[in-house]
């Protein structure tokens, strides 16, 4: 059994498009997918860098408004 299937190659693929900041509907083009919904919730994962830095981001705005 291979360790790395084309299947994971695809969940990792969208989750580098989702990291690189391509839209969601190019994604999906690209994908092949004929449902967003499929893009985002089935084969996107957000990564601890993408968690980091959207808490960051929100600590930010949190901080920056108390001025």
């Amino acid at each position: 059994k291979p360790l790395i299937t084309p299947h994971q190659f695809r969940h990792a693929y969208a989750s580098m498009l989702d990291d690189a900041g391509i839209d969601e509907t190019a994604a999906k083009d690209i994908l092949g997918h004929s449902s967003i919904v499929v893009t985002k919730d089935v084969y996107t994962h957000i990564r601890s860098k993408k968690r980091e830095r959207s808490a960051a981001a929100l600590n930010k705005f949190i901080a920056d408004s108390k001025n």
